[in-house]
């Protein structure tokens, strides 16, 4: 995922200045939206050059096989093959207002726009995850576990099995992601399958940025993210899942997603808000398992 950003276009013709506050915070709020560990990003995704209400197609490409080949004659079985693509329209629209006193920005040691302006993505990259688990009630292909029954290496086991019965290989664990609610978190972390390790990065980073530390849980390789969505919660339990890449596509709006602060008539605060354009949609269920839990 490339970590950039783009110009923008003024406003209005006498608002020369849009583009350049807006840049001054870029840098940041890509940082915030992209470093944090989400589900999303494991699954097919884009920056993609569209407005909201437009529509942006993603490239799914086919499973590729072997086949033998008659030594003789060096004749084999050719496959047909092609690239599909999922469609997704840029409908969702989110926005992380804030306010902030003249003096806290002169007087602070750091830069407070720039540390909101990551805050608000990191708010963003949160509320793309949010929109991804209400697709879960419209996975219907495959299934796992049992609702208001507690997770166990069966079921986890059961929930990868419903993927290779559909030709998916689990080769590259990159390629995949569990996003289960918090509620499961103390039967998962006791499953034989359960790993963690911790990332350590200092501040020698291409970007100048600040340490970067996460601590990573894993099941069979597979990062976890857990999530506490009311919308993962129905009748009888709660909805997890386990998705490959190619499941869910996500496209994001390139344009900048700092607006430039506002001064409040009448007191000393400025308005900022950090903003963005994105759309998520399913591109094929059968590339990911719901789980049932509770």
């Amino acid at each position: 995922m490339a970590n950039e950003y783009y110009n923008a276009n003024p406003s209005t013709d006498a608002d020369n200045a849009y583009g350049l506050s807006a840049r001054a915070y870029s840098a940041e709020y890509l940082s915030g939206l992209y470093v944090q560990k989400t589900a999303w990003k494991k699954l097919l995704n884009k920056t993609a050059d569209a407005g909201f209400g437009e529509s942006v197609n993603l490239a799914i490409f086919p499973t590729l096989a072997a086949v033998d080949v008659t030594a003789a004659t060096g004749a084999y079985t050719a496959i047909d093959t092609s690239i599909t693509q999922g469609s997704i329209v840029m409908d969702k629209q989110k926005a992380v207002p804030f306010r902030l006193t003249a003096p806290l920005i002169a007087q602070s040691k750091v830069d407070v726009m720039a540390a909101f302006a990551e805050q608000g993505g990191k708010a963003l990259a949160d509320s793309i995850d949010a929109e991804l688990v209400e697709l879960f009630a419209s996975l219907t292909e495959n299934s796992a576990g049992s609702l208001g029954a507690a997770l166990t290496d069966a079921y986890i086991q059961a929930a990868m099995a419903e993927l290779v019965k559909d030709n998916i290989s689990f080769t590259n664990s990159n390629d995949f992601v569990w996003v289960l609610p918090g509620t499961q978190y103390g039967s998962v972390i006791g499953l034989k399958s359960y790993t963690n390790y911790s990332i350590n990065a200092g501040s020698s980073l291409a970007d100048g940025g600040a340490d970067l530390r996460a601590h990573v849980d894993t099941l069979y390789g597979i990062d976890v993210v857990f999530r506490n969505d009311a919308s993962m919660a129905v009748t009888g339990g709660v909805y997890g899942a386990l998705l490959s890449k190619d499941s869910i596509g996500v496209a994001i709006s390139k344009q900048f997603a700092m607006e430039p602060p506002q001064r409040i008539t009448g007191t000393t605060a400025y308005e900022m808000l950090v903003h963005g354009i994105f759309g998520i949609n399913i591109m094929d269920a059968t590339r990911a398992c719901l789980i049932k839990t509770v």
